[in-house]
């Protein structure tokens, strides 16, 4: 923690309160371990911002610029997130919590939903803006706005958005399950994604969305 703030006739600098009436703690997340480890870490030279390029962070010895910043509020919610997630998981992960599950299943996608909605307040109103996002991450948010856009107004839009927002702040924040995913995308043929024509006939039977962005209304099947 920087070296307290000392008082002067009991006032103090307002951006320095906290680092004044707080101090460490053995139970931490994991970005404070490796931001205190000389080895994983090294001094910032300079910060460049570009709408095309994001966030680039150049640090002294190291090849290549860090593509994000690593903002620790932002990388505490990733974190408090992915905590809880893997928690739930591990609660259904034995016999009898999926039986239950099978049991309860109304309950178990309340609780979902409520957890998204917790999700959303963790992150809160202020977020990265989606243009200063990594290159992948950016990508990502682009299609998961296609596919806001092609869904019947309503309470799927706000579920996809949260989501979305989820997705996107973990995979910015988070270089590891980032990379992960990028590795993982970049293997799938995205021909062999596509719908045909069979997958689209059976998909426009329903109209509270739009498959390839074209709104199609079904009367007796579709041609």
């Amino acid at each position: 923690m920087p070296k307290q703030e000392r008082l002067h006739h009991g006032q103090i600098d307002p951006n320095k309160l906290m680092d004044y009436l707080t101090e460490g703690s053995g139970e931490t997340f994991q970005p404070n371990q490796v931001f205190s480890d000389s080895e994983k870490c090294a001094p910032i030279d300079k910060i460049k911002v570009t709408e095309k390029d994001g966030v680039r962070i150049y640090l002294r010895g190291l090849k290549y610029p860090l593509q994000q910043y690593p903002h620790r509020p932002y990388v505490k919610n990733a974190c408090i997130i992915k905590k809880l997630v893997r928690t739930f998981l591990e609660t259904l992960g034995n016999k009898k919590s999926m039986i239950k599950l099978l049991i309860f299943r109304r309950e178990v996608k309340e609780l979902l939903r409520k957890m998204l909605i917790l999700f959303s307040y963790i992150i809160g109103s202020r977020r990265l803006k989606h243009k200063y996002y990594s290159h992948s991450v950016k990508e990502i948010y682009r299609v998961f706005n296609l596919m806001i856009e092609r869904e019947d107004p309503g309470t799927m839009r706000k579920k996809w958005e949260r989501i979305r927002d989820v997705i996107c702040l973990i995979l910015e924040f988070d270089n590891a399950y980032r990379s992960r995913v990028q590795d993982f995308l970049s293997e799938l043929n995205i021909k062999k994604i596509k719908l045909t024509k069979e997958d689209l006939w059976f998909a426009r039977q329903s109209n509270d969305y739009s498959f390839g962005g074209k709104r199609i209304k079904v009367k007796d099947g579709i041609k």
